[in-house]
Protein backbone atom coordinates (compact mmCIF):
# COMPACT_ATOMS: atom_id res chain seq x y z
CA UNK A 1 0.00 0.00 0.00
CA UNK A 2 1.19 3.53 -0.70
CA UNK A 3 0.03 6.94 0.45
CA UNK A 4 -0.62 8.48 -2.94
CA UNK A 5 -3.93 10.02 -4.01
CA UNK A 6 -4.84 10.23 -7.70
CA UNK A 7 -7.99 12.20 -8.38
CA UNK A 8 -9.81 14.57 -10.67
CA UNK A 9 -13.11 16.40 -10.50
CA UNK A 10 -14.75 19.80 -10.21
CA UNK A 11 -14.82 22.58 -7.66
CA UNK A 12 -16.73 25.79 -7.09
CA UNK A 13 -15.53 29.01 -5.51
CA UNK A 14 -16.53 32.65 -5.28
CA UNK A 15 -14.26 35.22 -6.89
CA UNK A 16 -13.52 38.64 -5.39
CA UNK A 17 -16.93 39.94 -6.46
CA UNK A 18 -18.67 36.91 -4.88
CA UNK A 19 -19.59 35.56 -8.32
CA UNK A 20 -19.57 31.75 -8.33
CA UNK A 21 -16.95 30.16 -10.60
CA UNK A 22 -16.60 26.45 -11.41
CA UNK A 23 -13.63 24.55 -12.79
CA UNK A 24 -12.18 21.11 -13.57
CA UNK A 25 -9.11 20.04 -11.58
CA UNK A 26 -6.73 17.14 -11.03
CA UNK A 27 -4.28 16.16 -8.32
CA UNK A 28 -1.54 13.59 -7.85
CA UNK A 29 -0.77 13.87 -4.14
CA UNK A 30 1.92 14.02 -2.76
CA UNK A 31 3.64 14.81 -6.07
CA UNK A 32 1.60 17.96 -6.74
CA UNK A 33 -1.27 19.96 -5.32
CA UNK A 34 -4.63 20.55 -6.99
CA UNK A 35 -4.19 21.84 -10.56
CA UNK A 36 -7.01 23.83 -12.14
CA UNK A 37 -7.58 23.01 -15.81
CA UNK A 38 -10.58 24.78 -17.37
CA UNK A 39 -13.76 26.56 -16.33
CA UNK A 40 -17.18 24.95 -16.55
CA UNK A 41 -20.73 26.22 -16.03
CA UNK A 42 -23.19 25.44 -13.27
CA UNK A 43 -25.42 22.57 -14.36
CA UNK A 44 -22.91 21.02 -16.79
CA UNK A 45 -22.81 17.21 -16.75
CA UNK A 46 -19.32 16.00 -15.80
CA UNK A 47 -17.68 12.57 -15.87
CA UNK A 48 -14.38 11.74 -14.20
CA UNK A 49 -12.21 8.65 -13.98
CA UNK A 50 -8.82 7.51 -12.75
CA UNK A 51 -7.32 4.36 -14.24
CA UNK A 52 -3.99 2.67 -13.72
CA UNK A 53 -2.30 1.78 -17.00
CA UNK A 54 1.13 0.58 -15.89
CA UNK A 55 3.25 2.44 -15.09
CA UNK A 56 0.98 5.51 -15.12
CA UNK A 57 -2.27 6.76 -13.67
CA UNK A 58 -4.60 8.25 -16.27
CA UNK A 59 -6.85 10.99 -14.86
CA UNK A 60 -9.68 12.08 -17.18
CA UNK A 61 -12.38 14.69 -16.58
CA UNK A 62 -14.92 15.52 -19.28
CA UNK A 63 -17.60 18.18 -19.51
CA UNK A 64 -20.23 16.12 -21.34
CA UNK A 65 -22.35 19.23 -21.88
CA UNK A 66 -19.70 21.11 -23.90
CA UNK A 67 -17.55 18.17 -25.03
CA UNK A 68 -14.41 19.70 -23.53
CA UNK A 69 -12.16 17.18 -21.79
CA UNK A 70 -8.85 16.84 -20.04
CA UNK A 71 -6.54 13.85 -19.61
CA UNK A 72 -3.41 13.79 -17.48
CA UNK A 73 -0.98 10.88 -17.38
CA UNK A 74 1.30 10.73 -14.36
CA UNK A 75 3.71 8.16 -13.00
CA UNK A 76 3.49 7.85 -9.24
CA UNK A 77 6.86 8.31 -7.56
CA UNK A 78 7.05 5.29 -5.22
CA UNK A 79 9.58 7.00 -2.92
CA UNK A 80 7.53 10.13 -2.23
CA UNK A 81 4.24 8.22 -2.21
CA UNK A 82 5.37 5.98 0.66
CA UNK A 83 6.76 8.73 2.90
CA UNK A 84 4.72 9.29 6.07
CA UNK A 85 2.56 12.43 5.97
Amino acid sequence: MNNSVEQGGTYGYCNRTSTPQYAVWWEMYPINAVQGVFHISAGDMITASVNYVAPQFVITVKDVTTGKSFTQRETCDPVSATRPR
